[in-house]
């Protein structure tokens, strides 16, 4: 969103660098994710490394393809803010709880389809909660089910992402991001497909 907003003050550049960020803060998402699952449901995390593994090898590939394109273009500057906001850690403390009760109705509500459901839904605001309720859920034995779910999560927040570019960024911008999630994307169907195809 930051980056996004930069570049409507410059709207007579390309904006390579700006979607570069945007790309590879985007790739830098799936080992963070990893690791999350790792800390609270390891078998999961093992299923998923394969996939997410693909999927962040192409994002950085994307990143970097679009980047040499870009030559020598200056950097969008983005405002830094501090990463030890309480308010922040209270914020994701509340997010979390209120997603993993959602979650917990609509999964016993729904079974495998509310699970699906939810992810789509909270996964566009906030890949850390959805992931953490996702891999503590007790009731995941099919890990299967559990590697669809956070991979359906990472797909809306892409989806989400692109959304904020498109509303908030230059035209430039729309189209080199573009470029990138549509490379994330695919990949992620593809992990997908194969994950089924077991």
């Amino acid at each position: 969103l930051s980056v996004s907003r930069r570049t409507r003050e410059h709207p007579k550049t390309s904006h390579v660098i700006g979607a570069v960020s945007i790309i590879a803060a985007t790739a830098v998402l799936y080992p963070r994710i990893l690791l999350e699952t790792w800390v609270v449901n390891r078998h999961l995390a093992l299923q998923l490394a394969l996939p997410i593994a693909f999927i962040t090898v192409v994002a950085l590939g994307a990143a970097f393809l679009i980047h040499r394109k870009g030559g020598k273009e200056t950097a969008v500057e983005v405002p830094t803010q501090n990463p030890l906001n309480f308010s922040v850690a209270i914020q994701f403390g509340v997010a979390y709880m209120a997603v993993l009760w959602l979650m917990d109705l609509v999964s016993s509500q729904y079974s495998a389809q509310g699970l699906y459901i939810g992810s789509l839904v909270f996964g566009a605001t906030d890949m850390d909660a959805i992931t953490l309720s996702i891999a503590r859920k007790p009731d995941i034995a099919d890990s299967l089910q559990g590697m669809t779910a956070v991979l359906l999560a990472t797909l809306s927040n892409t989806v989400m992402k692109f959304l904020l570019v498109v509303f908030f960024g230059d035209r430039s911008l729309r189209k080199w991001v573009g470029l990138g999630f549509g490379a994330i994307f695919l990949a992620t169907l593809l992990g997908m497909t194969v994950m089924w195809s077991w």
